[in-house]
């Protein structure tokens, strides 16, 4: 081969081979600052230094894996599931994409989906905990013989208390309580020792109406394991069925210093809180829950209410904007605006928010009973009637007693 030829085919080789590395080098720190926005929540900002990264390297598996977190964070659900089924297109051999596919197919309803992609995950790497979650979607999905015989195929003889423990949920949710109550009373012997067991007892003995001997399972339990803050929050349940509210205040918070994950029992006490009365400390409560930066939006909505009995409908209202933002598929939080705007007067914003409630919930009597009130005083008499009526319909008692008010000809 002429020397020549022999030096500009190196030359070229070289060349592609460094532009090779830039281009690896460029969108690798391309990805690093995507990470550094997307751990500081800044997901639309990272979803754009992964889009320029895959544009650079568009055959790298974990750059799509990483583009479909940040898509899922944004609740860009089927874009994510897209990215994660381009990764396994790159890696097919991936359980953790599989996982992370089926938990978005798993947000989006397609539980058969998802169930597939975890006994995919299963099939690459034997790991149980992948059949574990497919029960657990089974068990959603109201596919409740499938997972309970998935348990019953995993421990026939019931020697684990976990997985009995398992098996007996799987029963309860799918309404057959007596069987629940049986298999766990068959096989609790074994497990007299186990603070799992008697929490158990507990919960089925909560959901039999027996507070009391819920409470003696729980007191059990918590004899065993004094460490276990759901028992106290299960415990504050039962108190609250025995009308000791201030019994059921100190487990829930005593619930949440065991576990500060568990931001439902600080969420619970609120409640009670505001329910007894004490709007203040319920307020407290729910402004300690927002200062937390977690997405507990409940709250966001809960404080709202008690903004509203402080008599801060303004407060109220900006509560309820926070928590639509969030959430603008519930109904109840446009049920509550509406009635805010109601107070305030402003009869054309709560009819819109009661429309809104209805489109999500077209059988919503509430809903359809407050509007035929902003209807009433805006003297749509006819217009209000109509409603009363249909709410009526749905099972409104207090439509009834305006229909005779109201709405009846002389």
């Amino acid at each position: 081969m002429n020397i020549t030829k022999v030096i500009i085919l190196v030359l070229c080789t070289l060349g592609i081979s460094v532009t090779a590395q830039d281009d690896n080098q460029e969108s690798f720190r391309l990805i690093q600052e995507g990470d550094y926005l997307y751990r500081r929540a800044l997901y639309d900002q990272a979803l754009m230094k992964y889009n320029d990264a895959i544009l650079i390297s568009p055959n790298s598996a974990s750059y799509y894996a990483k583009r479909a977190e940040a898509l899922a964070r944004l609740e860009r659900f089927t874009e994510a599931r897209q990215d994660y089924s381009k990764s396994l297109e790159i890696s097919p051999l991936s359980d953790i994409y599989y996982d992370r596919r089926a938990s978005l197919k798993y947000l989006e309803q397609d539980y058969f989906g998802a169930i597939a992609d975890l006994k995919s995950a299963y099939d690459i790497t034997k790991d149980i905990e992948y059949l574990d979650k497919s029960a657990k979607i089974q068990i959603d999905a109201g596919m409740y013989e499938k997972a309970i015989q998935y348990y019953e195929d995993l421990d026939s003889n019931h020697n684990d208390p976990i997985l009995l423990c398992k098996e007996v949920f799987a029963l309860m949710a799918s309404d057959d309580l007596n069987k629940a109550k049986d298999l766990l009373e068959q096989y609790a012997h074994k497990f007299e020792n186990k603070f799992i067991i008697q929490d158990i007892k507990g919960v089925i003995a909560l959901l039999s109406e027996q507070p009391q001997e819920a409470l003696s399972y729980f007191n059990k339990a918590i004899n065993i394991n004094p460490f276990f803050a759901i028992t106290y929050f299960n415990r504050a349940e039962a108190y609250l069925l025995l009308n000791q509210r201030d019994s059921a205040i100190a487990d829930l918070e005593y619930a949440f210093l065991l576990d500060q994950s568990l931001m439902s029992a600080k969420f619970k006490k609120a409640v009670l809180l505001k329910q007894t009365g004490q709007f203040e400390r319920a307020d407290a409560y729910y402004k300690e829950i927002l200062d937390q930066k977690n997405e507990v939006y409940p709250a966001i909505f809960n404080r709202g209410l008690t903004r509203k009995m402080l008599g801060d409908i303004n407060g109220a209202l900006a509560y309820y904007d926070e928590y639509i933002r969030a959430h603008p598929k519930d109904p109840k939080v446009f049920l509550m605006r509406g009635n805010s705007n109601l107070l305030f007067g402003h009869y054309d914003e709560a009819i819109n928010d009661y429309n809104s409630a209805l489109f999500i919930n077209s059988d919503y009597h509430e809903a359809l009973f407050n509007k035929g009130i902003a209807q009433l005083l805006k003297f749509q008499n006819n217009r209000a009637c109509n409603n009363f009526r249909t709410a009526e319909s749905y099972g409104s008692t207090k439509a009834t007693e305006f229909i005779n008010q109201f709405c009846n000809e002389p």
